[in-house]
């Protein structure tokens, strides 16, 4: 009778439990009790429960979790990505590709009326606009990094702090499993954190003698028995990274974690270096040819973009109009100079256009650096290249999504609760139970109708 109830409250217990997150279905054990010995025979003592175990495949549990990891891997740096795919693709006001058209035409207006004030003006206020969305880009990839930061450091506290849960729930499960019992509900709890923790970090587990685990990130230890390692955002200078607190660094950590320091370190950064290179060579070469131009004050050697004393300097961040420009468009050169033909000096040519026009002319003009594409059709590489990684990322995202739900299922099918399952074993162990206690009435019915017959 006390061994049925018992198996009766595992049943219910899986039944109260059928839709909690974790938990594995658990079954009494039953086995024969040791027999007593006699002189004649050995008379059976009836039935004990040997433990109350779990149902749990831990292949399943590991495929489970790396295909959870590499779907959040994906999912983080698809969306990481497509942030920056839509900082470039704003649908509320034109592009960088709209405002360097808009620049290159404006040349071409000045070529056609090159003593036209407003068609200095036009080109001014391009270049403007031009200098404008080159700074917004920069700017916008400054807070993509500044979130994806904050995502990291918050990312890793809840690494730690899972990790430290693991450890609490090692020492509680060797205590409560000393005497040879298993802690059920325990290892679930333990388990959901490991599931929890592969969805940060690709995860590797060793299941100990004692009952406990370790927990290792690349082979990098974070649970060690009840002990937790906990793990700090590195970053020196442009570049993220993860350690312990020792100072052991963790690479290709895998997960949220590892998606978000890879496009801190690889994506954003190549972005960023194409969109300071793209600026840098539009700067040149725009100066290049305008300082060959005199303009109406007959100043020649005018920077159209100010390069701060050396032109390696210029990024996207930076990148603006010279003050002279600034100050005024007519210092804005649309010819190179002519030649007076009394003195032969350089002079002023109001019908000049040949500076307008050779700019105009960069809108095609291939640049050696960079990679012998226009300044437009770079820019035009790099948001295909942007796009291809998100639709990548994208893509990996719905395999390992994929992979990791037939996991689910897999392994949902061998720790989940079923409850008609459940109602069948139910209804033997309380027969079985019903049986128990007929057999104790009829012991009793026995030993009642000795106590007669002594009377």
């Amino acid at each position: 009778m006390s061994a049925n109830q018992v198996a009766i409250d595992v049943v219910s217990h899986n039944v109260a439990n059928a839709a909690t997150d974790g938990y594995s279905r658990q079954r009494a054990d039953l086995i024969a009790a040791s027999p007593l010995r006699t002189p004649q025979y050995n008379i059976g003592r009836g039935v004990e429960v040997a433990d109350i175990t779990r149902a749990r495949d831990s292949l399943l549990d590991i495929t489970y979790r790396d295909e959870t990891s590499g779907a959040s891997y994906s999912q983080r740096r698809g969306m990481l990505l497509g942030q920056v795919e839509a900082l470039h693709g704003d649908l509320d006001s034109p592009g960088l590709s709209t405002a360097l058209d808009q620049f290159w035409t404006s040349w071409s207006d000045l070529a056609a009326d090159p003593s036209s004030p407003a068609a200095r003006a036009l080109v001014l206020q391009a270049g403007q606009e031009l200098v404008s969305h080159f700074n917004r880009l920069s700017n916008g990839l400054d807070q993509i990094s500044a979130t994806a930061d904050q995502r990291l450091r918050y990312d890793v506290d809840q690494a730690n702090a899972l990790s430290a849960r693991i450890a609490s729930l090692n020492q509680r499960i060797v205590a409560a499993e000393a005497g040879g019992l298993t802690a059920g509900d325990l290892r679930d709890a333990r388990d959901l954190a490991v599931d929890q923790l592969s969805k940060l970090a690709s995860v590797q587990v060793v299941e100990r003698s004692n009952g406990s685990i370790g927990v290792s990130l690349r082979g990098i230890n974070v649970v060690d028995g009840n002990n937790a390692t906990r793990l700090v955002v590195n970053t020196a200078g442009a570049t993220w990274g993860v350690r312990t607190e020792s100072g052991t660094a963790v690479t290709n950590v895998g997960g949220s974690i590892g998606a978000t320091i890879d496009v801190l370190n690889a994506d954003i950064g190549q972005v960023r270096s194409g969109l300071d290179a793209i600026a840098q060579q539009l700067a040149i070469a725009v100066n290049t040819v305008h300082q060959t131009g005199m303009n109406a004050a007959g100043q020649t050697g005018i920077l159209f973009f100010d390069d701060f004393g050396d032109p390696t300097t210029i990024t996207a961040r930076n990148l603006t109009l010279s003050a002279d420009v600034l100050a005024d468009s007519n210092a804005i050169a649309a010819g190179t100079p002519a030649t007076d033909p009394v003195s032969g000096n350089p002079v002023y040519g109001a019908g000049r256009n040949d500076v307008a026009i050779a700019l105009s002319q960069l809108r095609e003009a291939p640049q050696a650096a960079l990679g012998n594409e226009s300044i437009g059709g770079s820019y035009a590489s790099s948001i295909a290249r942007i796009g291809v990684a998100v639709h990548a990322a994208n893509d990996n995202e719905s395999v390992h999504v994929a992979l990791a739900g037939q996991a689910d299922i897999a392994r949902s099918s061998v720790s989940g609760v079923n409850i008609d399952e459940e109602m069948v074993n139910l209804i033997r162990f309380q027969n079985a139970y019903s049986a128990a206690a007929r057999l104790v009435t009829t012991a009793d019915e026995m030993l009642q109708t000795i106590l007669d017959m002594k009377r």
